[in-house]
């Protein structure tokens, strides 16, 4: 077994804390991956996992051992990206987080534009959320996230480049009865009454707001329908059996401003900044700058 292979055999059971999971992430048996475990264990001469509690859990031998992994892992794929950029013809692959929310508008003109030039280079997403993306690029499963930037978040190991900024809008079925209450593009909450909200499991972001809405206004309105799938929600509120909050760029999303009516909220401010987020110390490769090259921009 290389020194790599073992890292990436202790880097996967660290992620999933699940020895089958991790087995079947690594195409391995899980009794195979159980005994190389054992033999880095016995090498290093202390346990990198706790297994006398119903949870895996790391030891603080584990800790230090995955961080340093990390760092060889990530050495050596930097490395190998310098030499493909020496290269004339890129190739090889990069991973992004992006909001489930978020990718099925915003993917697919950028793939498009991005395999014009790199054609060879394989492209993957990992859909989380906000929290969840932030957890990949910090362990190095991503390359880099297109996320929303929180003021909660430490960001001094990450560099951070804007992209724009956005409004979080009311959203509603159009021409329906929430255009009577629109002045100027504009609704106050609190006349929503006992209107129906349509919450995204996987967007909390948006669900706090309508919560933080709600309390500041004094509104009735209040969750209705919870649903996972973004389209879900979308045909709902054509229907007019609710609204929701959506970013102002999805305006741009296809047809979505012919199909909803959005409106500006009174209330509070709703403006929220997006960037791509990378860690310091994390090489970028040709290929990985023209991705984020081509979401600055937009497309």
């Amino acid at each position: 077994m290389t020194d790599l292979k073992r890292f990436e055999y202790v880097l996967a059971l660290a992620e999933c804390m699940n020895f089958s999971q991790a087995a079947a992430k690594l195409n391995i048996s899980q009794s195979t991956l159980s005994q190389q475990i054992q033999k880095i264990e016995k090498e290093a001469g202390v346990s990198l996992f706790d297994r006398t509690t119903s949870v895996l859990t790391l030891t603080q031998y584990g800790q230090i051992y995955i961080k340093g992994a990390r760092k060889i892992i990530d050495t050596y794929t930097q490395t190998l990206d310098s030499i493909t950029d020496a290269d004339s013809g890129a190739s090889g692959s990069v991973t992004m987080g992006i909001a489930p929310s978020r990718a099925p508008f915003l993917l697919p003109g950028v793939v498009a534009e991005f395999t014009k030039e790199y054609p060879a280079v394989s492209l993957n997403f990992r859909e989380n959320k906000t929290g969840d993306i932030m957890k990949d690029l910090s362990e190095g499963n991503i390359d880099f996230a297109y996320t929303v930037l929180s003021s909660q978040e430490s960001l001094k190991d990450y560099e951070v480049v804007p992209v724009t900024e956005e409004e979080v809008m009311l959203v509603c079925k159009k021409g329906g009865d929430i255009k009577a209450l629109a002045e100027n593009g504009s609704v106050d909450f609190k006349k929503l009454g006992s209107e129906k909200f349509i919450a995204l499991q996987d967007s909390q972001l948006l669900t706090d707001y309508f919560y933080t809405l709600k309390q500041k206004s004094g509104s009735q309105a209040d969750v209705g329908l919870c649903v996972s799938e973004l389209s879900t929600a979308i045909a709902m509120v054509k229907e007019g059996l609710g609204i929701m909050l959506l970013p102002s760029s999805y305006k741009n999303y296809g047809t979505l401003e012919n199909d909803l009516d959005f409106y500006s909220i009174h209330q509070v401010s709703t403006k929220r900044k997006i960037a791509v987020i990378y860690r310091k110390d994390k090489y970028l490769n040709k290929p990985m700058k023209a991705l984020i090259e081509i979401l600055v921009k937009g497309v």
